[in-house]
């Protein structure tokens, strides 16, 4: 998915803890092959060649990633959305060349993005695009479900307190042994000091333009999409959630850093058990 992943957990022996390990890779391997975009041979990349107007079935993994994509897009008032796979892609070349596409070009990628041009039938899992050639971007959810599947892969692997790293989201189950309450772990932004918690049966995501960023013509773009313009977002903020699952955390970040402090109530509404912050920058 573009990003390295570390597990630390603690097991009875050697034995235990490689074969844990090797099993939870796995199955982040999996989803990898379903839900990247950097991936000629993924699903989703192979669902954007799919024909228009009629329906495309889906495997498990894939409409569970659309469920739940679902429900964050619509408490977001469309801010979160995993359909913005063309715009991505432009915004990942405009950031390779430092230079802003022509008008026309981003006219023509906006016209195939948005999740108003995918019908999603998750009772028969199954996708219906209304324009072939809509790409899906499970960039700002896919870490945070493949974490949540590795956690459980641990779990039946009796691994009850481990740590998962994935590009700086973070998962944790148990506390480590010399430390119950839970994994001590440093939230770092950018637009503040960081700041210590400890970390127990819980997920913490952070978005924001720390390190992924482009300057062009004077202007500081984030690789973060506004779904409105089509472009990285130009205002700095950072967000951070800390929730019971990482797919939740994890998209949540995306959306909150998009609407701002001012567009959470809804997310705040929909998702009660979810902690968001957002920082701006003065």
């Amino acid at each position: 998915m573009g990003t390295p992943c570390r597990i630390v957990l603690y097991a009875p022996n050697e034995t235990a803890a490689i074969d844990a390990s090797k099993a939870a890779f796995s199955r982040i391997a999996e989803l990898e092959a379903i839900l990247s975009d950097y991936r000629l041979d993924s699903e989703v990349s192979r669902l954007a060649d799919a024909q228009a107007g009629i329906w495309h079935s889906v495997s498990v993994d894939l409409a569970s990633a659309l469920e739940t994509s679902r429900t964050v897009h619509q408490a977001s008032t469309e801010a979160f959305d995993p359909a913005l796979g063309t715009l991505t892609k432009l915004w990942r070349e405009t950031r390779a060349s430092g230079q802003l596409s022509s008008p026309e070009t981003l006219e023509d990628a906006r016209s195939l993005a948005g999740f108003h041009l995918v019908e999603f039938d998750a009772v028969n899992r199954r996708v219906r695009l209304a324009s072939t050639g809509v790409r899906f971007d499970f960039g700002g959810i896919g870490k945070g479900i493949a974490m949540d599947e590795a956690m459980t892969v641990l779990r039946e692997h009796s691994i009850d307190s481990a740590l998962i790293d994935f590009g700086g989201d973070l998962l944790a189950s148990g506390g480590p042994p010399e430390q119950p309450s839970g994994w001590r772990v440093s939230i770092e932004d950018g637009l503040g000091d960081p700041q210590a918690i400890d970390l127990s049966n819980k997920a913490i995501a952070t978005s924001g333009d720390l390190e992924q960023f482009v300057e062009i013509g004077g202007v500081r773009y984030s690789h973060l999409i506004d779904p409105q313009t089509g472009l990285g977002l130009t205002q700095r903020r950072a967000a951070t959630v800390i929730a019971p699952g990482a797919a939740v955390a994890d998209a949540l970040a995306s959306a909150a850093c998009v609407l701002g402090e001012n567009g959470l109530e809804t997310l705040r509404d929909a998702f009660p058990e979810a902690t968001i912050a957002v920082r701006t920058a003065e």
